[in-house]
């Protein structure tokens, strides 16, 4: 997942619609919400949460709304400072981050740098490119979302 120009539009029953039929069939979508506002009210429960737990879905979900929120940042540098984003083609997260990194302090370059090893770029429901997120605890995505979460003011 990643900032594109509809992704700020996206309802959860646009993203159901790209699910396996038996998948899909399982999750019941009982109103047409946002997208980025559910995943951010996830999220945001998530670092609530004291306990250390091992679920992988969480680690998931906390990975995929740093990618979108830092995509967020990067983007909102790049429009400030007139960058051309739109020849993005492929490792979006990394690629964006290349263009504005001059922009960016030496705080927020290390945050940048944790989101591009920490969380995968490519998190598919059917694959096995989880392998990073079983090595990291949830203390540390926790600790990158809140990070990323307030990078504007560093």
């Amino acid at each position: 997942m990643h900032i594109k120009d509809n992704t700020k539009n996206l309802k959860l029953s646009d993203i159901t619609n790209f699910l396996p039929g038996n998948l899909r069939d399982k999750i019941h979508i009982k109103n047409n919400e946002n997208y980025l506002t559910v995943l951010g009210e996830c999220a945001e429960y998530l670092i609530q949460q004291p306990e250390e737990q091992i679920k992988l879905e969480n680690k998931i979900v906390l990975s995929i709304a740093i990618r979108l929120k830092f995509e967020e940042f990067l983007n909102e540098i790049a429009e400030t400072n007139g960058i051309k984003t739109n020849d993005i083609k492929t490792n979006q997260t990394r690629n964006l981050y290349e263009k504005v990194k001059e922009k960016l302090n030496g705080q927020q370059n290390k945050i940048a740098e944790d989101v591009n090893i920490i969380t995968p770029e490519y998190i598919h429901i059917n694959s096995f490119m989880f392998e990073p997120l079983i090595d990291i605890s949830d203390w540390k995505l926790k600790q990158l979302y809140k990070n990323v979460k307030n990078i504007k003011n560093i």
